[in-house]
This record gives structure tokens, sequence and C-alpha cells, in this order.
């Protein structure tokens, strides 16, 4: 078995994804923010930091990834994939996403 290092460009968007996939759950769902913050074991502030997505400090760590798909009743592949493509990332540079849209 291998591992393919992704280029930074791609782990942005799939950090992007799995942002923007939470966003949408806890929305959907009618949940707040300090609950996924508890659920993920880190604090409200850190919660919003990491939602933001400024810097790459700011990126959601495996665990935390893992910790937030159990309590949203997702799997991680669900958040990394936005629920099957349902989430476009844009990309760091602004440029066309997945989908060749421009934003």
């Amino acid at each position: 078995m291998t591992a393919e290092v992704l280029p930074l460009p791609v782990a942005r968007m799939a950090d992007d994804t799995i942002r923007r996939t939470i966003k949408a759950l806890v929305q959907g769902k009618g949940l707040r923010p300090e609950e996924v913050a508890e659920a993920a074991g880190i604090s409200r502030t850190t919660y919003f930091s990491k939602m933001s997505g400024k810097g790459s400090a700011q990126a959601f760590k495996a665990g935390e990834v893992a910790l937030i798909a159990q309590f949203l009743g997702v799997s991680v592949a669900q958040l990394y994939d936005g629920l099957g493509g349902t989430f476009v990332p844009t990309p760091p540079d602004g440029g066309a996403d997945a989908r060749g849209t421009r934003r």
C-alpha cells in the first residue's frame, strides 16, 4: 500500500470541502456551533477559527474530523467528499472550482 501526498492546493480544497460540509450539516440539523466544538473536544473560539479557514494551522485535525463526523451521524469520507459532491470547493487561488466554474 502506498500513500500519495496531495499537492497543497488540493489539500486546501479538501479542507474547504470539510468546512462547507460541516457548516451545511450543522445548519441543516439545527445544531449550535458550541455543540459541534464540544463534540470535537475544542473550544468555541478554536472551532470558529477552523471554520474560517484562515491559515494552514486552522485546518481540522484528523481526530477532530472523526469526532465531528460521528457527532453529525456521517462518515469521515462523507465530510471529505462533500456528501457525494454536493459541496464543490473553491480553489485557494479563487480560480475555477472542480467543475470548471469560476467564482
